[in-house]
């Protein structure tokens, strides 16, 4: 006679929530050993497709670090679809690119305590040229004073391969 299986709504196991909570904290044990040693702690977040799970990825692994007691950034720099916003229910309108503008100042933009010792830089307006303003020199000059401040920063960027759309 075969085994009874409990399925979840998804179609995972009863196990699969344990087992991805798991694997992140492998993740961030990883990274806590692999940065152990570094002068500032960045973590860029990407991948070669679109809805791969980077921002989820970036998401929680940033959350699993604040919850070490470390100050954390968590930056939403994919300006072609922003997500982070939504995930953590606040309006990314004063963000990244205004910030990159010198449209605004990091103390307006950057929001406080979205999870315990955990903060969030959102997006900003979608620009019309997101390469440009993420590979500036007021990006690095950016990150620099951030790494004052936080001892990890956690950047979602967009996928780094776009799918062409056939028609």
């Amino acid at each position: 006679m075969a085994e009874k299986v409990t399925v979840t709504p998804h179609g995972g196991t009863p196990n699969a929530a344990f087992e991805i909570v798991e694997a992140y904290k492998t993740l961030r044990a990883n990274l806590l050993f692999s940065l152990a040693s570094a002068e500032k702690k960045i973590v860029v977040v990407s991948g070669s497709e679109p809805s791969a799970g980077k921002s989820t990825t970036c998401s929680n692994l940033a959350v699993l670090m604040a919850q070490t007691g470390s100050s954390v950034l968590l930056i939403d720099a994919d300006l072609r679809k922003p997500t982070m916003h939504r995930v953590f229910h606040v309006n990314r309108q004063d963000g990244l690119t205004k910030l990159l503008l010198n449209m605004e100042d990091a103390e307006n933009c950057i929001i406080k305590e979205v999870a315990p010792h955990m903060d969030l830089l959102p997006s900003g307006p979608i620009p019309p040229n997101p390469s440009e303003l993420l590979g500036s020199v007021r990006m690095v000059r950016l990150l620099n004073k951030l790494a004052e401040k936080y001892e990890y920063i956690f950047i979602d960027t967009a996928g780094l391969r776009r799918k062409n759309k056939i028609k």
